[in-house]
């Protein structure tokens, strides 16, 4: 995965090309950090964050953002192509206020990684759209580090790859062994309003919740401590959301484990389709 060649402190790009096209293969590249320095074979992982192959998009796609206390947040984007591509980024805040735009332009397979925290304030949250100007061309991610307060230590990551809304209805799941809580991140990537409704196991004893938003808004809805609806600690079970707007709200599962402190331990997001 470029340990080994090009070594240590770069960063690039990963292409597989099969010898038969048509045989199917999954592809995952997992980030892995580690108790031991650079040099050092570790003897303990801290955390490890898994991102799953993709060819270029070329329509618009979204990742969320945030700016919390002891996070850092990237963007990192990728040309896959042999070509410049240029990028127009979208960054709006949760209530749907573009806060910046801009435009990068991308040279034949380079990448640019972007500290997006310094693009909304403290504390609060929000969405990037990406634009590229070439079909099939780019593939993005937002990553999370979570810091420890005194040292600065990574204590773990958590990533979420560019993706967009699909259809009206969107499967996902909760788990709440282990001391997870579990979210549910809604973006309303259209410029209007959006109605959602969102069932918890709805194939038995269904629990729903209607939530409004507002154009290119986001809201992270916890289930774990929901007045609503009543998941409980030691289950699991499915999830379905419906949207008013074709194709305009994507919905996205958490689920979030804390140290004793309250720190991060892990955090993990899954696409719902």
């Amino acid at each position: 995965g470029g340990h080994e060649i090009p070594g240590l402190n770069h960063v690039g790009l990963n292409e597989v090309i099969p010898d038969d096209p048509e045989a199917p293969y999954l592809l995952h590249l997992i980030r892995y950090g580690s108790n031991g320095p650079a040099t050092v074979y570790p003897d303990a992982y801290d955390f490890a964050v898994a991102l799953t192959g993709q060819t270029g998009i070329g329509r618009a796609h979204h990742v969320p953002i945030s700016h919390t206390a002891g996070t850092d947040n990237y963007i990192e984007i990728v040309n896959v192509k042999n070509e410049a591509v240029s990028v127009v980024l979208n960054c709006y805040d949760a209530d749907g206020n573009l806060l910046d735009d801009s435009v990068i332009t991308l040279r034949p397979r380079s990448q640019e990684h972007l500290y997006t925290s310094a693009l909304i304030p403290l504390g609060t949250s929000g969405v990037v759209t990406l634009v590229p100007s070439q079909p099939d061309s780019i593939v993005a991610e937002t990553v999370n580090y979570y810091r420890r307060a005194e040292t600065g230590q990574i204590l773990s990551a958590a990533s979420a790859q560019a993706s967009e809304p699909f259809g009206t209805v969107s499967f996902g799941s909760y788990n709440t062994f282990l001391g997870m809580s579990n979210w549910i991140r809604l973006i309303n990537v259209t410029d209007n309003y959006a109605s959602v409704t969102v069932n918890v196991n709805p194939y038995g004893e269904a629990q729903q919740k209607t939530i409004l938003l507002s154009p290119r808004s986001r809201i992270d809805y916890n289930l774990s401590q929901s007045s609503d609806m009543s998941i409980g600690s030691q289950g699991y079970g499915a999830i379905a959301v419906q949207s008013s707007e074709v194709g305009g709200v994507m919905a996205e599962t958490l689920r979030v484990r804390r140290q004793q402190g309250g720190q991060i331990d892990f955090v993990s997001s899954s696409v719902m389709r």
